[in-house]
């Protein structure tokens, strides 16, 4: 998905009461940044302007950070960061000390990787120490750095490369008068499932006869190698 279409998903969640459905345009200003305008049903209009290096994907999470855990008795205490720091946490109780002594104690000792835990704060272990495991750290696919998104705006519609770079400017999409938008698209990415393209606007919109050519795309600068 990308930036644009990211966006709009993020506005037509924030704005679900007054503004439900959003109908995004998108146009290019005179310094070659992208105008978004985002216009609610009840007419008010948000307008924001976005440079091309601002319209990157983001990272994208591929699994979510786990947080440490493990249980004692009826307390069951977790990492407060998630990811694999947590599989470090060791308590250790006494048989004197309170469950809420002891994490007290733990977390003023290592302020940047602390243990919450549920259940009575007030319940004393007998002499004992547990390790806290199952911690994970989230992954991430990175966007090739600088690379850049071929595109082109047809009326309300805006056409995205879904790949960033140089392949996306040899998309054409050809209208013929009685197809959707949509429909175009979908066709065109069976055909082509390596270089696909996505569509921001109103898929049901019918265009006129004629080739819409993306451009703009940018592969990603590759550093040499000292």
């Amino acid at each position: 998905m990308d930036a644009i279409s990211k966006l709009y998903e993020f506005l037509n969640a924030q704005y679900s009461n007054g503004f439900a459905n959003l109908l995004a345009t998108t146009s290019k200003d005179a310094a070659g940044g992208t105008a978004l305008n985002f216009k609610g049903y009840d007419g008010e209009i948000l307008t924001l302007i976005v440079s091309e290096s601002e319209m990157l994907i983001p990272p994208v999470i591929l699994e979510p950070a786990v947080a440490a855990s493990a249980a004692l008795g009826a307390n069951l205490f977790t990492a407060v960061k998630p990811g694999i720091a947590g599989n470090s946490i060791a308590l250790t109780f006494d048989g004197i000390l309170k469950v809420s002594e002891v994490v007290a104690a733990f977390n003023l000792a290592n302020p940047d990787n602390q243990v919450g835990y549920s259940g009575s704060g007030d319940t004393i272990h007998g002499a004992t120490s547990i390790t806290l495991s199952g911690g994970v750290d989230q992954v991430i696919e990175e966007p090739e750095a600088g690379a850049v998104k071929a595109s082109a705006v047809l009326g309300v519609n805006t056409f995205t490369a879904v790949n960033a770079g140089v392949i996306g400017n040899s998309i054409a999409l050809n209208f013929d008068g009685l197809l959707s938008a949509q429909q175009v698209v979908d066709s065109y990415n069976i055909a082509y499932p390596d270089n696909q393209v996505s569509l921001l606007g109103d898929g049901a919109t019918i265009p006129v006869a004629g080739t819409v050519q993306l451009s703009g795309g940018i592969d990603a600068e590759i550093p040499p190698v000292e």
